[in-house]
């Protein structure tokens, strides 16, 4: 169950930061300010949940045969994503409400975003078995390369 957790939550980080890089910067002068600081908050829990749950999908999948390499890179880039998130969040609610900060916002969420893509793409090259026997791995195939 922790494995489906995990594979459920992973992705809400991303989506939500996107969102949020869209708010600020599609009208900086409105910002909701209440929704960005949510959202950003919720994405870091969403984070900290999925990296807790990582664990667990590790022991899922241990014993079969997946890339080392992409299971070791996911890892390595999850910590990066959750302190550079804890980070981002951090900042967000320190320098809430200033128009100014708004696009330095948009930019570490950017970062982020770019962070959380590599930290997906990683995760995207182990072999979910856990899901269905048929699912095939895509470093197995050569569709993942080095970025």
């Amino acid at each position: 169950m922790g494995a489906h957790l995990h594979l459920l939550c992973n992705h809400g980080p991303l989506w939500l930061e996107l969102v949020v890089l869209l708010l600020l910067l599609v009208d900086r002068r409105e910002l909701p300010w209440r929704l960005v600081l949510s959202l950003i908050g919720f994405s870091c829990l969403l984070l900290i949940f999925s990296y807790l749950s990582g664990g667990q999908a590790c022991e899922k999948v241990a014993g079969l045969p997946i890339s080392a390499e992409a299971l070791d890179r996911h890892q390595q880039w999850a910590i990066g994503s959750v302190l550079f998130g804890l980070a981002l969040n951090a900042w967000a609610w320190r320098t809430r409400t200033s128009g100014d900060s708004a696009f330095v916002l948009a930019g570490l969420v950017a970062l982020s975003l770019l962070q959380l893509g590599l930290t997906c793409y990683w995760g995207g090259c182990i072999r979910h078995t856990e899901l269905g026997p048929e699912l095939p791995s895509a470093c197995g195939s050569g569709n993942c390369r080095q970025p």
